[in-house]
Formats: structure tokens, C-alpha cells, sequence
């Protein structure tokens, strides 16, 4: 809330600057004759620079209040949105460049880089019942398997996964699956393209 209260101030500062006389919630004394206006209300407001190109937008959707900065193709580049139940910000290139997005929704809170040209993403969330962090790695430019590791804390114990698993199916075909819970039931899993356990240690019995 600070941070949006902020912005309006320097954005206030700004369009003064611009048009004469802007004044969001001012108690000062009208000059002129002019009178002072508390409040101006608008759904969107678009601040464009000297070519008449949009850089900047405030405004209202689906719900939440949202705050972009753009480039000079008009293309965002900063995104803030805070709704009723999720607040996000994120940072990204246009078009196949990379990314990072913080995210936070109820208890549950994540950070996410990610690279739309190399098909790659990390991340690191917090969730209600496990912390994690994440890596993945598109296989090739026309596959649709990811190459990934999941290393992380749930409220049953530890665990690390190395896979290779299938976009279009969201399965697990290959990889490395090792637990340790609290119980002290430590297990570590090879697992075929199949996805069928092909040994696990200790052997079962």
C-alpha cells in the first residue's frame, strides 16, 4: 500500500509538471481563481512520453489494481497487481526474453525466473505444506519433455526428484527419487521410461 501511494505521489509531481496544476488530495489554497480538485477519478490513466507513445499504466482488471511500465514499443516490462486475495510483481523482457515474477497468494509465496528462449525455469515456493526449490529444461526446441529437479522440505520429511517428465501428460518418465521422512523411512527410487520403479534402496520386502 505504501509502495501504490508512492507512485501516486510521484505521478502527481509529474503530471502537475504537464498540465499546470494537478492535486490528489491537496489541502493547499487555490492561486488564480483556480479551485483546487481532492480527488480525480478515472478507470485508467495512460502516461505517454513526447512521441505520444503509452510508457506508463494505472488502471483496474478483473478485479485488481494494476500498475505497468512499458517500453518504447509500448510493450510491458513492469507489472504490479494486487487483488483481493494475490499480489504479484514482475519483471520481464518482451517477447522471448526472460523473466522474474514474486509472487504472493494467501500463505503460499514464490519467486520465478524463467527464460521463454531457452525453455528453462527456477524457482523457489513456499506452499502450505512444503518449501521447495525448482529447476526445468525443455529437451530441444520441438519437444515437449522437461528436464527437471525438485529439491525441498514437506510436513512429512525430505526430498529430492530428478526427472524427465512428459509436458503433454504432466507424467514421469525417468529419473531419481530419494526420500527421508520423519519416521526415519529413507528410500531412494530409480525410476524407468515407463515410469515404473526399477530399484529402489533398501529392497523392499
Amino acid at each position: 500500500m505504501k509502495a501504490f501511494k508512492l507512485i501516486a505521489a510521484v505521478l502527481a509531481a509529474y503530471l502537475g509538471g504537464l498540465s499546470g496544476t494537478v492535486l490528489l488530495q491537496s489541502s493547499s489554497t487555490a492561486q488564480d481563481g483556480e479551485t483546487p480538485a481532492n480527488k480525480m477519478v478515472v478507470k485508467q490513466l495512460h502516461i505517454v512520453d513526447e512521441k505520444g507513445q503509452k510508457r506508463i499504466v494505472m488502471g483496474v482488471h478483473d478485479g485488481a489494481a494494476v500498475f505497468y511500465l512499458c517500453n518504447t514499443d509500448e510493450k510491458p516490462q513492469v507489472a504490479i497487481s494486487a487483488g483481493k486475495d494475490s499480489t504479484f510483481i514482475e519483471l520481464f523482457a518482451a517477447d522471448k526474453g526472460g523473466s522474474l515474477k514474486a509472487t504472493v497468494k494467501g500463505l503460499d509465496a514464490s519467486i520465478a525466473l524463467s527464460s521463454k528462449e531457452r525453455g528453462s525455469q527456477t524457482g523457489i515456493f513456499i506452499e502450505q505444506d512444503r518449501t521447495y526449490f525448482s529447476c526445468g529444461q525443455v529437451v530441444g526446441s520441438k519437444s515437449k519433455a522437461i528436464h527437471s529437479a525438485f529439491l525441498g522440505i514437506a510436513t512429512d520429511g525430505a526430498f529430492l526428484n530428478l526427472a524427465k517428465i512428459d509436458e503433454n501428460t504432466a507424467s514421469q518418465t525417468t529419473g531419481v527419487l530419494a526420500k527421508c521422512d520423519r519416521n526415519g523411512d529413507n528410500t531412494l527410487r530409480l525410476i524407468d521410461s515407463n515410469g515404473k520403479s526399477i530399484w529402489k534402496a533398501p529392497d523392499e520386502k
